[in-house]
């Protein structure tokens, strides 16, 4: 599925106003290794991902710390 990011912008020829950008989620693909998992899964269903590179490793654990307590709070909020 293509998507833009409302954070992203299109080309256009003229500078930008850096006020004007900010982080925005976006979409992505991920092929899951498990077809019956994928089989299982309904239609709108969304997690999180964490991209872990070699700068600024010290947050790498606050980041952890913070997908699983998401987890969490997802698992126990009843829908």
């Amino acid at each position: 599925m293509p998507a833009i990011s409302q954070g992203q912008v299109t080309v256009s020829g003229t500078a930008i106003d850096a006020a004007t950008l900010s982080a925005e989620p976006f979409v992505i693909r991920l092929k899951l290794d498990d077809p019956k998992l994928a089989d299982s899964l309904n239609a709108g269903a969304y997690g999180q991902a964490a991209v872990y590179t070699p700068s600024m490793q010290a947050t790498h654990v606050i980041r952890r710390v913070m997908m699983r307590m998401q987890a969490w709070m997802n698992y126990l909020v009843p829908v």
